[in-house]
């Protein structure tokens, strides 16, 4: 990011629509420009009190980029990382963000700061707590990284802690403020990172020492590409080739269960409420409970599965491969196709949807994020009724 209140107005990697709008209810997806590698992954925040939320994408060019999520006009740019970019998260109150990197780090930054410069909002009414170890969040306006956490390998994989809400209007009463942003004060407490070293690391954020792990969960026999980290149940999902495994942190980081698949983990995910998580292994998408781990339902696709994401009001789910450039959209209940569209010019690599559901983004191989509306037609963002 750059220093001043101007900087967003910046066009780079602002939207634009890839197919001139008809008549008809046709999707028309917006491109989101501004990387010049493939997209490795991206994350949606919750809704903060400005009645915004926010979208950041990794890339293999190492510069992650922070998007208004309804338009994804560019906000900012994060530098520091000397390599790709393989994986990111930002915690729901849009806070902090955390990203996994080819320079064998994974590196958090504060982002509150900036946001308030763009939007002149009172920053003790955006979140509570933005401090972490002991670095000033003052230092972030820049979107530098205030902690770096040193690796012995490649970062594949990273999540954060933190409560997620549906939309505008969903949650929980006691843990938010008006639009849903979550206040919840741990979010960005925890970091979980995976990768080359087959292990997973647990870093506390506030602890004296935030740069030490206070947990390494080891036993995988491969590179650790996807994780997510529940800090409310203690439960942490990793896929490890073929497998899914399933570690208890309240026991210390002991493995509790595991999943073994025909085919490698390609993607794994929570849905937006939290209630599942979403595994792609070959041309099976599986739900599984995210508590239980028991398997709640699975689908099978036409491609080989690269990512999935589930809807928030659990009606549908979105499909990227990578032997094709579609994107799929599949009935929740039944395991339907209801939809096919084309727009990207590589692999689809990630995917996920909005907080509120109104749209979904992917990211390429291309080098482009692009925004799909799960109800094409409808006035949303930039887009306008047809």
């Amino acid at each position: 990011m750059s220093n001043g209140a101007q900087s967003w107005r910046t066009p780079h990697g602002s939207a634009a629509s890839s197919v001139e709008p008809s008549g008809s209810a046709k999707q028309v997806p917006l491109t989101c420009t501004g990387h010049t590698r493939p997209v490795n992954d991206l994350c949606f925040s919750s809704f903060v009190p400005t009645g915004d939320y926010f979208l950041i994408s990794a890339c293999k060019d190492g510069v992650p980029i922070l998007r208004k999520g309804s338009t994804g006009d560019w906000v900012g740019s994060f530098k520091g990382h000397k390599g790709a970019v393989w994986a990111t998260r930002i915690t729901p109150n849009a806070s902090i963000s955390v990203t996994g990197s080819a320079d064998f780090t994974a590196k958090v930054r504060c982002i509150l700061l900036y946001l308030f410069v763009l939007s002149s909002v009172d920053v003790a009414h955006l979140f509570l707590n933005c401090s972490i170890g002991t670095r000033k969040v003052w230092d972030n306006v820049t979107g530098q990284p205030v902690v770096s956490f040193d690796h012995g390998h490649i970062v594949k994989t990273v999540d954060v802690s933190g409560k997620r809400f549906l939309s505008a209007q969903g949650g929980n009463e006691n843990q938010k403020t008006r639009h849903g942003v979550s206040n919840n004060a741990d979010d960005g407490r925890y970091v979980l990172t995976g990768g080359n070293e087959k292990q997973l690391r647990l870093f506390d954020n506030r602890s004296g020492t935030p740069t030490q792990a206070i947990l390494t969960l080891a036993g995988n026999s491969n590179e650790v590409r996807t994780c997510v980290l529940d800090a409310t149940h203690g439960l942490v999902f990793n896929g490890d080739g073929r497998e899914m495994r399933v570690w208890d942190l309240r026991s210390g980081g002991t493995q509790v269960s595991s999943r073994i698949f025909e085919q490698d983990v390609t993607g794994l995910k929570f849905s937006p409420a939290r209630r599942f998580v979403v595994v792609t292994a070959g041309k099976r998408v599986f739900f599984y409970n995210a508590v239980t781990a028991s398997l709640e339902r699975q689908f099978e696709v036409s491609i080989d599965a690269s990512c999935a994401a589930l809807h928030p009001e659990e009606i549908r789910f979105v499909v990227g491969g990578t032997s094709d450039l579609w994107v799929r959209e599949y009935d929740f209940n039944t395991g339907a196709e209801l939809e096919v569209f084309k727009g990207h010019h590589g692999p689809v690599h990630c995917t996920s949807f909005s907080p509120d559901g109104q749209l979904y983004a992917t990211g390429s191989e291309d080098g482009t994020v692009r925004l799909w509306q799960t109800y094409p037609g409808t006035t949303y963002g930039l887009w306008q009724a047809l």
